[in-house]
């Protein structure tokens, strides 16, 4: 039985040129005048000195600036039980870690989470999950949509072109998802969410409209991975977005002697 569709979407998104640079307007044209940022570790030059600038032109208060190495549970849930009582939003900018753990830390403390991914490797930073290790074993953890997503094309085009030939990679599988969720359906009567289902399905054409590296073609990838991410909190599942094609992907990663993303 499928459950009644009462879903978080973002509210603010800026996929475009230059987001980064504004970010600090986007906090606080919604009020959001204290934050915490949490970073991947190592993240390179001038990216986090122009977050950082963003903030202080819009005078936004930073109150906690975390340099994320580690998504372990325990690491996240110590994050959260450490943030300033006064934190009016969370900022999770980098890659996965930072963002995991970033979204599950405003989860804990039931608040607003902006991402802001500096590449687009997966579809992870607009989903209501959060993928961290458990005594060395990776769980996906209920977390929260983002309030906002903040996406500059000119940074994740310029980021390891690896990362956005994964993320090109994680949207053509949801090809085969849909396949193996409607396969699902006449073979064990699991229900299908057929406007999750089309909205994975057509974002996935949306790029094909313009299969490129340019900003153009990474603003239809960042969409279409959002969208798809929005998918999965319609359905309740990760079915339109994941199948059998991540499952050997997962085997890969562990009988590989070099596994790629």
């Amino acid at each position: 039985m499928l459950r009644p569709t009462q879903i978080a979407i973002p509210t603010l998104v800026r996929v475009k040129d230059g987001a980064l640079d504004r970010l600090g307007i986007y906090l606080r044209r919604n009020r959001h005048t204290k934050v915490a940022v949490l970073l991947s570790k190592g993240i390179v030059s001038p990216l986090p000195e122009r977050l950082a600038r963003s903030l202080q032109e819009a005078s936004i208060e930073t109150v906690a600036w975390i340099e994320v190495q580690e998504n372990d549970v325990e690491s996240a849930t110590r994050t959260f039980i450490d943030l300033p009582s006064h934190v009016s939003a969370v900022i999770g900018m980098g890659g996965g870690k930072a963002m995991d753990v970033a979204k599950y830390t405003a989860f804990l403390g039931r608040l607003p989470y902006y991402a802001v991914p500096t590449s687009l490797s997966n579809d992870g930073f607009c989903s209501s999950q959060s993928s961290l290790t458990i005594r060395g074993k990776r769980r996906s953890l209920p977390a929260a949509q983002p309030f906002g997503v903040v996406i500059d094309t000119a940074v994740c085009r310029d980021a390891p072109r690896i990362l956005t030939l994964s993320g090109i990679g994680d949207l053509v599988a949801k090809f085969t998802a849909i396949c193996d969720w409607k396969l699902s359906f006449h073979a064990t009567g699991e229900p299908v969410d057929d406007f999750s289902a089309i909205l994975s399905d057509g974002s996935v054409h949306a790029y094909l409209s313009h299969p490129a590296l340019d900003l153009e073609g990474i603003r239809l990838l960042a969409t279409a991975l959002m969208l798809n991410g929005i998918a999965m909190e319609i359905s309740g599942s990760s079915r339109p977005a994941s199948g059998s094609e991540h499952l050997i992907s997962h085997a890969l990663d562990v009988l590989s002697q070099r596994p790629r993303l």
